[in-house]
C-alpha cells in the first residue's frame, strides 16, 4: 500500500514537473522572425568581438612584465558575463580555461581560427595551431544590453566551466568508505592500460563525461571528449568534440564523425577496473567506421576487449 502511495506521489511530480516546464517554455517563446533576427546580430558581431579578444589576450600573455595578470584580468572582465568571470576568478585550475593552456607561442594570434557551430549560432570554437597540433576551446556567447559577452567555456573534459565543481570534480572517492554492495559502483577516475605511466593512452571519467587521449598508429597525438549512456552494466561511449590533436590527425574532418553512434563500451568490472570494447568512429558522410586502431593496443582489432586500471592521474 505504501509503494504504491509513493508511486502516486512520483507521479503527480513528474506531471507537475512537466507542466511547470512546458509554461516555462511557453512563457518564454518568442516568434521565429524574432529569434531570427537576434541570431544573426549575435552571428555578425560575434566573430569579430571573439577575435579582440583572443588577439588581446594572447598580446598581453606573450608580454613579460608585471601587469600581465591584472591586463588579463580586465580583459575577461570586459568580455565575460560577471558570472563567468567571478568563476574563473576564484578557479584553481593548473590552465588557463580560457587558452587550454598554461603559456601562448609566439604564433598563436596569426593560427587563431575561429567557427560558427553548426548547430547553435551562438556557440563558437575557438582553435589554434602550434608544432603541427591543434588546441580547441568552445564558447558560448550571450547579448546583455546590446552588448556580446561570453557566457561559457568548454574544454578539455570540462563542458562546462560556468557549471564546473572544483570540490566534486577533485573528490578522492578512493578515500572513502563504500559499500559496493548497495550502490552503484563509482567508476570516475584516470584509467591505463597495463602501466598507469603518463606518457601512456588514458580515458578520465566524470560520470557521464570523459576524455580519451591517445595515439593514432602514425604515432600522432589526439585527445577528445566523450559522453556514455549507461544501459544495465554497460555504458556506451560516444564521440562528443575534439580537444586537440597533433601532425596528420589535425588534417581529419572530425567534424563528419557522428556524435550519435557509440564509438566504444566499457562495463564496470569493480572501483578499480573497467572492460573496454573499441568499435571506432562512425563517419556520416561515408557511412562506415575509421580509426578502428584499439587507442590503448594499436592494432586493428577494434572489438577486442582489454581490462583498462584506474590510475592516480
Amino acid at each position: 500500500m505504501e509503494i504504491k502511495k509513493l508511486k502516486m506521489i512520483n507521479k503527480k511530480i513528474i506531471l507537475l514537473l512537466v507542466a511547470f516546464f512546458s509554461f516555462q517554455a511557453c512563457s518564454q517563446t518568442t516568434s521565429s522572425s524574432e529569434k531570427k533576427i537576434e541570431r544573426i546580430k549575435i552571428d555578425d558581431n560575434a566573430l569579430q568581438e571573439l577575435k579582440k579578444f583572443y588577439t588581446s589576450y594572447f598580446s598581453e600573455m606573450e608580454k613579460s612584465d608585471k601587469d600581465v595578470e591584472t591586463k588579463l584580468d580586465q580583459l575577461r572582465k570586459k568580455y565575460m558575463t560577471i558570472d563567468l568571470y567571478n568563476k574563473i576568478k576564484h578557479l584553481n585550475l593548473d590552465y588557463d580555461p580560457v587558452i587550454n593552456a598554461q603559456d601562448v607561442e609566439s604564433d598563436w594570434r596569426k593560427n587563431l581560427s575561429i567557427s560558427k557551430s553548426v548547430e547553435d549560432n551562438n556557440k563558437f570554437e575557438i582553435s589554434n595551431s602550434f608544432d603541427n597540433s591543434k588546441n580547441y576551446i568552445y564558447i558560448t556567447l550571450k547579448k546583455i544590453n546590446n552588448t556580446i559577452k561570453i557566457k561559457d567555456i568548454k574544454v578539455n573534459d570540462i563542458p562546462s566551466i560556468l557549471n564546473y565543481n572544483e570540490t566534486y570534480n577533485n573528490f578522492n572517492v578512493d578515500s572513502l568508505s563504500i559499500n559496493y554492495d548497495t550502490i552503484e559502483t563509482v567508476i570516475n577516475g584516470y584509467y591505463r592500460y597495463n602501466s598507469c605511466d603518463d606518457a601512456n593512452p588514458s580515458y578520465y571519467i566524470a560520470d557521464d563525461e570523459g576524455q580519451l587521449s591517445f595515439y593514432t598508429q602514425k604515432k600522432h597525438w589526439v585527445s577528445i571528449s566523450t559522453s556514455s549512456e549507461k544501459l544495465n552494466n554497460v555504458y556506451e561511449i560516444k564521440y562528443d568534440f575534439i580537444t586537440g590533436v597533433s601532425g596528420k590527425n589535425a588534417d581529419l574532418n572530425w567534424e563528419d564523425y557522428s556524435s550519435r553512434e557509440k564509438i566504444a563500451e566499457i562495463k564496470v568490472i569493480n572501483n578499480k577496473q573497467i572492460e573496454f570494447k573499441w568499435y571506432g568512429f562512425y563517419n556520416v558522410k561515408t557511412n562506415q567506421r575509421e580509426l578502428l586502431e584499439n587507442p590503448f593496443l594499436n592494432n586493428k582489432n577494434p572489438k577486442q576487449e582489454i581490462i583498462l586500471n584506474k590510475c592516480n592521474n
